[in-house]
């Protein structure tokens, strides 16, 4: 699967936005607006809560690319507060110094000062000594440009088992000249993209 939080870029002022919706391919689950401050509604945290809740107890391997530091109501958040014990967190950032404390929220929990284009054998190997082969979660949040998240999705989706899910944040934001994801999403869902077809 791979999921995509879109945002209305009628409500934007920036990338960092709250999602408008979360959409699997091949179909969608409408949510709120956008709060404008670079978190969740209530309603957007609730929806994404309650798939990550069917799948947790099987998921031993997230990797997040780009780390909230506001914590309540963000993707990490969710991920920090709902994962179980065994399940590794690997969050990836250029900055952590505001960060490091979410290694304290629960066991198993990484965080990594290192750029996720530049570093893949750093991420994956600090992944292997903790016994993740494969990526449950891949959440792409880091530089919102067209060549870093394309290169994310290049150095990391192939971590990601059959059947996990890749999430990208701000893919339908259109009008900002520093976040250009829609472009690889429309890629991916291109049947006729060097990249190939997506299903769900």
């Amino acid at each position: 699967n791979v999921y995509g939080l879109k945002y209305l870029p009628s409500f934007v002022n920036s990338h960092q936005t709250s999602a408008d919706y979360l959409e699997v391919i091949g179909r969608s689950i409408n949510v709120d607006r956008g709060s404008g401050n670079g978190q969740f509604t209530n309603r957007d945290y609730l929806i994404a809560l309650r798939e990550f809740k069917k799948i947790r107890h099987i998921v031993k391997c997230i990797v997040e690319i780009g780390v909230a530091t506001n914590f309540e109501m963000s993707s990490t958040h969710l991920w920090l507060s709902w994962k179980k014990n065994f399940t590794h967190y690997f969050g990836i950032d250029l900055i952590m110094d505001k960060k490091k404390h979410h290694e304290d929220w629960k066991p198993n929990v990484h965080m990594l000062e290192c750029n996720s284009n530049d570093d893949r054998d750093l991420i994956v190997n600090n992944m292997i000594s903790f016994g993740c082969k494969e990526i449950d979660i891949l959440f792409i949040d880091g530089d919102h440009s067209y060549t870093s998240v394309k290169l994310d999705w290049e150095e990391y989706s192939d971590y990601v088992r059959k059947g996990g899910i890749i999430g990208f944040h701000d893919m339908a934001l259109l009008d900002n000249p520093l976040v250009d994801v829609h472009r690889l999403w429309g890629e991916l869902t291109d049947a006729g993209s060097p990249l190939g077809t997506m299903t769900s």
